[in-house]
């Protein structure tokens, strides 16, 4: 769950690093609109590949930011963030772990937060521009220069502000994609849909970690 809250946070700052370092208008463009959004609501294919260990699997799932708020669903579980507290919903057993979020948790999804981590020291590398009727498809890669948890991120942006998908090579050989199939950002959420409401889940088993 977690790589796929890092992994979403990063396709959505790291363009940033690629605006300042090559000047490209339609990234900044892409960023400056990102910026506005009150929300981002993504539904998306999450795969992760392993060819020396002969894996590959594919999940569907959807994720709402708002701020350092989120929510998210996937592999069967529901997560609830509103910033300050996590919880942590499995329909099939009807149980809720609570924990408090912290830092690095919460880093993972505020794109400003990561913007400030990921904005220093990323080389950047326009791969190629594809023609797609009125629209041009830019693949960008992306290295770090220091240590990191990854090797190389690829991302795929439209000069439509669109993300259409982000590729993350690990340093254990693991290739995490992320195809987004749509992104709403137009919807104003109300900060209770991202606390868990114990009234709506009737006998609910609350593991409660804090």
């Amino acid at each position: 769950m977690k790589n796929v809250l890092l992994l979403f946070t990063i396709l959505l700052s790291i363009t940033v690093s690629y605006a300042q370092t090559d000047g490209k208008s339609i990234i900044d463009k892409f960023t400056k609109q990102l910026e506005s959004y009150p929300s981002i609501e993504a539904s998306f294919d999450f795969t992760l590949e392993n060819k020396e260990a002969e894996i590959s699997d594919t999940n569907s799932g959807k994720l709402v930011i708002k701020g350092e708020k989120y929510r998210l669903y996937m592999l069967g579980m529901e997560i609830y963030s509103d910033g300050k507290t996590s919880y942590s919903f499995m329909p099939n057993t009807n149980e809720v772990n609570i924990t408090n979020v912290d830092g690095e948790e919460e880093g993972a999804v505020d794109p400003a937060k990561m913007f400030r981590m990921y904005k220093e020291g990323m080389q950047v590398n326009l791969l190629s521009s594809t023609k797609k009727g009125s629209i041009t498809e830019y693949k960008i890669e992306l290295t770090p220069s220091t240590e990191d948890n990854f090797v190389k991120l690829i991302v795929y942006i439209t000069s439509d502000n669109r993300l259409n998908k982000a590729v993350t090579y690990a340093v254990d050989g693991n290739i995490y994609t992320i195809n987004i199939n749509q992104m709403i950002t137009d919807k104003d959420f109300k900060d209770t849909y991202f606390k868990f409401n114990e009234s709506d889940h009737a006998g609910v088993d609350v593991i409660d970690m804090r």
